[in-house]
């Protein structure tokens, strides 16, 4: 067996934080842990830790930008505790697929719903939907945003070949 090479072996350091703190303490041992090839050991044993840490937190950092802007009034209701969140959340999932963005959102909230933080239902609808790949879907939505007030609501999801539409229907309770 070759071994991982030294951009995946770089790539599991950035993204899975028990590997970092085992680097930073023993980068040998953290070598072996992920099978690196024998070729890479010496450059992977002599990254600077501050640049490391340093990039891992600019990654967390540019992943809650995206999510924070299709999850805006769950960020809002979160308040000043939103960052420290979304950075616990961030350091125990990573996700790797190609519509990683809308995968880490609908992650993020259900993050949130199980430690009972504050999340909004029609934008956690939302997120699970276009991780789904499904054209249309129906959910309820207890909180959807209608003139500025949170408002029970039906909400039709729809998309067809990458583009996407959202429709309310308030229902007066």
């Amino acid at each position: 067996m070759a071994g991982m090479d030294f951009t995946s072996a770089l790539a599991q350091l950035l993204t899975k934080p028990a590997l970092r703190e085992t680097f930073l303490s023993d980068p040998e041992m953290a070598a072996d842990l992920i099978n690196l090839r024998a070729a890479d050991r010496t450059l992977f044993v002599s990254l600077p830790t501050a640049q490391l840490q340093r990039q891992a937190q600019l990654l967390i950092t540019k992943r809650m930008r995206a999510v924070f802007e299709q999850v805006p009034i769950t960020v809002k209701s979160l308040g000043a505790d939103a960052a420290g969140y979304f950075h616990e959340y961030a350091t125990q999932y990573w996700p790797h697929t190609y519509n990683r963005h809308h995968v880490d959102a609908m992650h993020f909230c259900q993050y949130l719903y199980e430690h009972k933080l504050p999340c909004n239902q029609s934008e956690y609808n939302r997120s699970r939907f276009r991780c789904t790949g499904q054209r249309l879907r129906f959910c309820l939505a207890k909180d959807a945003m209608m003139n500025g007030k949170a408002r029970w609501a039906l909400q039709v999801l729809y998309q067809s070949k990458g583009k996407q539409a959202e429709w309310y229907f308030y229902f007066k309770v």
